[in-house]
């Protein structure tokens, strides 16, 4: 995805284009879809999710820097994650999203 150059502690993309690894978590509409950006970084935490979607290569989706996306940023497919690790993906995500009294 070519996410641009954002502000302050957002993470931004690489290259000419500011490309950067996005996951694509849930289609919202036609145009649009829920997406979590991705690190080749090992990070720990409840912020973050690791996985591998290329054989050999450990990414971690950021769940803190999650956005709406709009599908014209994308440039390429690079992978697919399998079924398991979105399971366990989704389980993560409900635990982030859960809201504290």
């Amino acid at each position: 995805m070519s996410i641009g150059y954002n502000v302050g502690r957002e993470v931004y993309g690489k290259g000419e284009k500011f490309l950067r690894p996005v996951l694509v978590f849930r289609k919202l509409s036609r145009y649009t879809f829920l997406g979590i950006p991705l690190t080749s970084q090992e990070k720990n935490g409840s912020y973050f999710f690791s996985f591998s979607y290329k054989r050999g290569r450990e990414s971690v989706a950021m769940l803190h820097q999650m956005r709406m996306y709009d599908i014209r940023r994308a440039a390429y497919k690079s992978g697919v994650m399998s079924s398991s690790d979105f399971q366990r993906l989704k389980g993560k995500m409900k635990e982030f999203m859960e809201i504290t009294p």
